[in-house]
């Protein structure tokens, strides 16, 4: 389920479900190639109203260059 309002997410939770957020989503279209660059994503987000925070950009992009293992 795809959730980025803090008050549904919490609601997603406690009836057991898996959630995911648009950062999350944005990471993942990059890795499958889906798009070639999730910061320039970021970056036409960051010129509208939704709101995500600079840790949260950052940790994605930090997932892009680390390979998980």
């Amino acid at each position: 389920m795809l959730l980025d309002d803090r008050l549904a997410r919490r609601e997603a939770r406690r009836a057991g479900l898996q959630i995911i957020g648009v950062a999350a989503i944005i990471g993942m279209a990059e890795q499958r190639g889906l798009i070639p660059s999730a910061r320039d994503v970021f970056n036409a987000l960051l010129q509208t109203d939704f709101r995500i925070g600079a840790q949260v950009i950052q940790s994605v992009l930090d997932s892009l260059v680390t390979p998980r293992g």
